[in-house]
């Protein structure tokens, strides 16, 4: 959200701005690992549309690999970099070589690029932030019988939204406390 938001300041102000975006299309964690039934890619789009308005050049498909050159090959004056966040929290679980685990934000990036990921009939998810409750529900949507959210803490603890609970909850997604 930080580059197009700053983009889209910028141009208001009447600075030429380019995007350059790794992804094949534009909006970072909002498209690739916010859940569409939670910001639907319509309102995303509608967004994106709004500075390309402004005449926000985008380019996806574009990995900046060397800043200096592309600086100096685009002629900017300035660069902001927004990397975002697409880093999961790494759990050491013992014996994880020997079965299908995955970590949420590369599971719900991949669901949102269209793949339609193997899952069993039974989902664990590790964790108690939003992210664990978006996979569970995901998960749930994509026909596992069961999605399963296991944290260490207490419900009062988790860094999840209630809300996100306990919609999770109705989507039938079992929520574990204090376990491990």
């Amino acid at each position: 959200p930080s580059g197009l938001s700053a983009a889209y300041h910028l141009a208001r102000h009447g600075h030429h701005v380019e995007i350059f975006d790794a992804s094949e299309a534009p909006g970072g964690m909002m498209r690739y690992g916010i859940p569409e039934y939670r910001l639907p890619r319509d309102v995303l789009d509608a967004e994106i549309n709004r500075l390309q308005d402004l005449d926000v050049i985008i380019h996806c498909n574009h990995p900046i690999q060397d800043l200096q050159a592309e600086r100096t090959k685009g002629n900017f004056d300035a660069v902001f970099i927004a990397i975002g966040a697409h880093l999961s929290k790494k759990v050491d679980i013992p014996a994880s070589d020997a079965s299908k685990i995955v970590d949420a934000v590369d599971f719900l990036r991949g669901v949102a690029s269209g793949d339609k990921p193997v899952i069993g009939r039974r989902v664990a998810v590790y964790g108690g932030g939003n992210t664990a409750m978006d996979a569970a529900r995901t998960a749930r949507r994509l026909g596992a019988e069961e999605a399963l959210v296991v944290y260490r803490r207490t419900r009062e603890q988790m860094p999840a939204h209630e809300i996100e609970a306990a919609d999770a909850e109705r989507e039938g997604v079992k929520l574990n406390w204090l376990r491990t």
